[in-house]
């Protein structure tokens, strides 16, 4: 341990070396004393012996910044001014911004107890905790976003799409139900092919869901086109009701609609219907304009 003003005065030449060899040892030890050395420069390192901290000089040459502290485990790093830790050491608590202790007995669990092993079943009890990396609190509804944000992740789509691939026949003045035969996609088995094709049956765990369609008829002159929803048997509010009063056979008459955001449960059945009043059998289209959907809102 030595301090040096680093410099080297004109004198006999074993002067000189012991003067040399002075402030090569200050070099050596970080200009290590219990004081600060008298003569300072920029970046200048001093381990002071009093608190076992190592310093550097500021830039400006005023002031000492601290780097580590010694201690019996080692170093430990400063950042801004306060000691880091170890983490065999450190043990602050376990909530956002503390550090939760980490030793040879196992993992930190988010109550502050220890584990041997980060098992399905650890998980499963929720006993390791979410690294803290950004703002707010981590459950199992919400991810930790590359903003550091916690956020709620977007799930995927549900929903399905029928379609029939062949004209269907339907009878004058008689509301009849579509008997669909092809799903387009159908991401939860909302549809079946048998024994109620013309069903959209709601499964377990959604609670809103909005429906859409498009009914394209075969052109004849007169009567009225109509299409209506029903839920487990009954019209509803927010259900697709359209009617409209075909005249001409110029072009095929084409009814269209969305329903409103409707509430439900496991099981509830939905049906769409057609009505025609031509004064004979009139059929609907089996084209890219005649469709039945459902999709998932929650």
């Amino acid at each position: 341990m030595a301090q040096h003003d680093y410099d080297i005065a004109n004198a006999p030449g074993a002067t000189v070396r012991a003067d040399i060899n002075s402030a090569l040892q200050a070099i050596a030890t970080l200009n290590s004393g219990s004081t600060a050395p008298s003569v300072t420069f920029p970046y200048m390192f001093w381990f002071d012996t009093t608190t076992t901290d190592l310093k550097i000089r500021n830039a400006a040459n005023t002031a000492w910044a601290l780097v580590a502290r010694r201690d019996s485990n080692g170093w430990n790093p400063y950042r801004q001014g306060g000691l880091i830790g170890t983490a065999s050491t450190k043990n602050t608590g376990v909530l956002n911004g503390e550090v939760p202790v980490m030793d040879a007995v196992g993992y930190p669990a988010a109550d502050g107890r220890q584990i041997t092993s980060l098992d399905a079943l650890s998980i499963t009890l929720n006993l390791v905790p979410t690294a803290r990396l950004g703002t707010g609190t981590a459950d199992t509804t919400t991810f930790l976003r590359g903003d550091q944000q916690w956020v709620v992740p977007v799930s995927p789509f549900q929903g399905a799409l029928v379609e029939l691939t062949a004209n269907e026949t339907i009878s004058d003045s008689i509301w009849t139900s579509i008997p669909w035969d092809q799903a387009v996609y159908d991401t939860d088995s909302f549809w079946e092919a048998s024994p109620n094709p013309e069903r959209l049956t709601i499964p377990a765990g959604i609670s809103r869901v909005r429906f859409s369609t498009n009914i394209e008829w075969v052109a004849a002159n007169g009567g009225i086109r109509g299409v209506r929803m029903f839920k487990n048997g009954s019209i509803f509010k927010g259900a697709i009701f359209r009617q409209i009063l075909n005249t001409g056979t110029s072009m095929n008459p084409v009814l269209g609609g969305t329903s409103a955001v409707v509430d439900t449960v496991q099981n509830d059945v939905f049906e769409l219907q057609v009505f025609q009043n031509s004064g004979a059998t009139l059929d609907l289209v089996a084209s890219n304009a005649l469709w039945f959907s459902i999709e998932v809102v929650e």
